[in-house]
């Protein structure tokens, strides 16, 4: 046998015994992972505490579980990994394993310190004002222990958030989430879809009328009946300046034009910005 064919025999084995051991290797760590989801999915479903408070709880697994009624059964739509049962039957939703977001929501949900958030100069996060019944959508800093108002204004009943002094010129972040529930439209009708905008208004002495800056539109047929809508951008502000984001619903091909989609739930709308750059 020439050296050729022994260095190709020998090359061939080794070739597939290499496979072979692979594909052991490969099986092994295929059925030991399926193991290890087993008994993980097994222990949280076991070990959920049972006894629900309003705010944030830890199973005995480490993940992260909210109370999550309003959300219904299903994982559709939503950044949670499981929705589980208590003995009391309510409904709670468990985050992913994240300690950073865990630690966050503890920290907001069991009164921590959060003065890095509140003290912010010239910055708001506001929530939907639910006592208000006029003409769109009004904000507020009331009533939920993350918004705050420091240094800027609400205006126009609480609609327009404004940069009312000179020193609070600058270039700010803005940002605004709203979340349309459309599983109580009407079955026999189109879909509804939700547009939601935010504007910028100009100074009196300047330019009265609104700017549109940014807009999505969201809904329709074929999607869930939960939808969310965020938009966020950097904008420059004057003095005097104010922005306002606006949100409705609507059917194609009729003109009216409705709140009534925009969902109630706590913390389920909010809107903000705060200054990064002062103007030169």
């Amino acid at each position: 046998m020439s050296t050729t064919n022994v260095c190709y025999d020998r090359l061939k084995c080794l070739f597939w015994t290499s496979f072979v051991i692979n594909f052991i290797l490969v099986a092994a760590l295929l059925i030991l992972f399926i193991i290890h989801q087993q008994l993980q999915n097994g222990s949280v479903t076991e070990n959920v505490t049972s006894t629900l408070t309003t705010g944030a709880l830890r199973d005995s697994t480490g993940e992260l579980c909210l109370p999550c009624d309003y959300q219904g059964q299903t994982l559709d739509n939503t950044l949670y990994e499981t929705i589980l049962k208590t003995e009391n039957n309510d409904t709670v939703c468990c985050l992913a394993r994240d300690e950073d977001l865990q630690n966050l929501i503890l920290e907001v949900t069991n009164k921590g310190n959060l003065r890095w958030w509140t003290e912010r100069n010239y910055a708001a996060h506001l929530y939907r004002n639910d006592l208000y019944f006029g003409e769109g959508v009004s904000w507020t800093q009331e009533g939920k222990k993350t918004s705050l108002l420091r240094n800027l204004t609400l205006t126009d009943e609480g609609r327009q958030l404004a940069v009312p002094t000179m020193p609070g010129a600058g270039t700010y972040f803005v940002y605004a989430l709203y979340t349309f529930d459309f599983s109580k439209a009407s079955p026999n009708r189109p879909d509804p879809i939700g547009v939601h905008s935010i504007f910028k208004h100009r100074s009196g002495f300047i330019n009265g009328k609104r700017q549109r800056l940014w807009t999505a539109k969201t809904g329709g047929a074929n999607t869930a009946k939960r939808q969310t809508s965020f938009l966020c951008g950097i904008v420059n502000m004057n003095m005097r300046d104010t922005l306002e984001s606006e949100a409705f619903s609507y059917i194609a091909g009729e003109k009216q034009l409705t709140l009534n989609y925009i969902d109630r739930s706590p913390y389920s709308n909010y809107f903000g910005m705060f200054k990064l750059i002062e103007f030169a």
